[in-house]
C-alpha cells in the first residue's frame, strides 16, 4: 500500500500552493489537477469539450495519474495528491459519475487516501479577497460547492480541516499533518484491474482523437512545470 494525501476544497483555498511548497519539504512525488490541465487546453486552443467528455477525461486522468504515480512510488514517498476522482462527483451528473465507476468497475476509494486536506476557499470569509483573485467567479457558487468537496470526502477516514487564516498557517498545518501519515487501506492498484486500466487507456484515446488534442495534450503535461517531480508522467505517451 501507499501514503497518498489528497487535498480538496473550493476555489482559493490554497491548495495547489500548498503542495507546492511541501513538496520541497518532504519525500513526495505529486499528481497534478486533471481538470486545470483540461480547461487549461480548452482556453489555449480556444475550443470546447462536450461537458460528459470533458469530466470523463478529467476523471479518467485522475485514474492514471494515481496508478502511475503508486507505479513510481519508492523509498517511503508520500503522494500529494491535487484533487481526486472524489472531486467528480461534485462537477459531474450523478447518473454519468456512477456509470464511470460501473464501467470500470472501481469499488469504493474512500481508503485510497491515507489523508485528505480540506482547503476551505477564502470566499467564506475574505469576499474582497477572493473577487482579486477570481473576479469573474460567483462568490455564493464557490462556497456551494466548496462544502460540496467536503461532503464528498466525509466517508474518508482521515480528515484534516485546514482553514486557518493564513496561506502560511495552512501550509504549516498541512506539513505537520504529513508528519503522522500512514499507508492507505487500499490503493488504486487494488481496485482496478488491467482490463480495467486498458478500457480507461482505450477510453481517453477516443475522447482526445475526438477533439484531435494528442500532441497538445502530451505537451502540455510533459511540460517541465508538470514534470519537474512527477516522471511518471512519461506513461502519458499510452494516450
Amino acid at each position: 500500500m501507499f501514503k497518498k494525501v489528497v487535498f480538496t476544497g473550493g476555489a482559493c483555498g490554497g491548495k495547489s500552493s500548498i503542495i507546492e511548497s511541501l513538496k520541497n519539504k518532504v519525500n513526495s512525488i505529486t499528481t497534478p489537477e486533471p481538470a486545470w490541465i483540461v480547461f487549461g487546453l480548452q482556453q489555449k486552443l480556444n475550443f470546447k469539450f462536450n461537458s460528459f467528455d470533458r469530466q470523463w477525461l478529467i476523471f479518467n486522468l485522475h485514474v492514471l495519474f494515481e496508478y502511475w504515480a503508486e507505479d513510481k512510488t519508492q523509498n517511503n514517498e508520500v503522494i500529494l495528491m491535487d484533487r481526486s476522482i472524489l472531486d467528480n462527483s461534485v462537477f459531474t451528473n450523478v447518473d454519468q459519475y456512477n456509470y464511470l465507476f460501473n464501467r470500470y468497475r472501481i469499488g469504493s476509494v474512500k481508503n485510497n487516501y491515507s489523508t485528505v486536506v480540506y482547503c476551505k476557499s477564502i470566499a467564506h470569509n475574505k469576499a474582497n479577497e477572493f473577487k482579486t483573485l477570481r473576479p469573474f467567479a460567483d462568490i455564493e457558487q464557490t462556497k456551494e460547492i466548496d462544502l460540496k468537496l467536503l461532503k464528498a470526502y466525509e466517508s474518508c477516514p482521515n480528515i484534516i480541516y485546514n482553514t486557518k487564516d493564513s496561506l502560511t498557517e495552512r501550509i504549516e498545518e498541512s506539513f505537520l499533518a504529513l508528519k503522522n501519515v500512514k499507508l492507505a487501506k487500499s490503493s488504486m492498484h487494488s481496485l482496478i484491474n488491467k482490463d480495467a486500466l486498458n478500457l480507461i487507456i482505450k477510453d481517453s484515446k477516443i475522447i482526445i482523437s475526438k477533439y484531435n488534442i494528442k500532441n497538445e495534450l502530451q505537451n502540455y503535461i510533459l511540460s517541465p512545470i508538470l514534470k519537474k517531480q512527477n516522471k511518471y508522467l512519461d506513461s502519458i505517451n499510452q494516450l
